[in-house]
């Protein structure tokens, strides 16, 4: 579990907006999916949605609009990846409320984008199976503990690898 406070008092505005940046965001996120550490990106991305409320009067409207759309995004992919169908299904059916949460270019709001609701749909049919008794375990996602230990180590190489080689990306 990550102790907020802590995190709290290493946080700046900067880092936040640098995490968020559009050269560092998505380099965060297929990391998080690539070693399979959806919870610790759960808890990232929950961590981040307190920071951009804590940053609100200090973000540009825009920017606010555009971190929660990205970072809710993402939240809603790692439920997914994670397998937590009733999560994902609850948590898409209550931002649809939240009329902050639109695309930065086009203002769709999130939940009328095509690919997460295709993802709603999938998801749905998965409950409805595991609720008639079939089984579900060959739609599940492959999870952090189903990696040896060796896998989990060759994505970590390479992922520093990744790092070096394009450190000049993102410095």
């Amino acid at each position: 579990m990550v102790d907020t406070q802590e995190l709290i008092k290493i946080s700046s505005l900067e880092k936040y907006k640098r995490t968020l940046d559009y050269n560092h965001w998505g380099f965060v996120q297929n990391t998080i999916i690539y070693l399979k550490e959806y919870e610790v990106g759960l808890e990232g991305a929950e961590f981040l949605l307190f920071l951009t409320e804590r940053y609100k009067e200090q973000l540009t409207e825009t920017e606010y609009r555009r971190s929660l759309y990205h970072i809710w995004y993402f939240y809603l992919k790692l439920l997914d990846k994670a397998d937590l169908w009733h999560e994902f299904i609850d948590t898409f059916n209550k931002i649809k409320s939240n009329s902050d949460i639109v695309h930065p270019h086009s203002s769709n709001h999130i939940t009328t984008e095509t690919p997460l609701i295709s993802r709603y749909k999938i998801i749905e049919r998965k409950i409805d199976r595991q609720k008639q008794g079939k089984s579900v375990n060959h739609l599940r996602h492959k999870q952090r503990n189903e990696l040896s230990d060796e896998e989990y180590t060759r994505r970590l190489r390479l992922l520093k690898y990744w790092i070096e080689y394009g450190r000049w990306l993102i410095e």
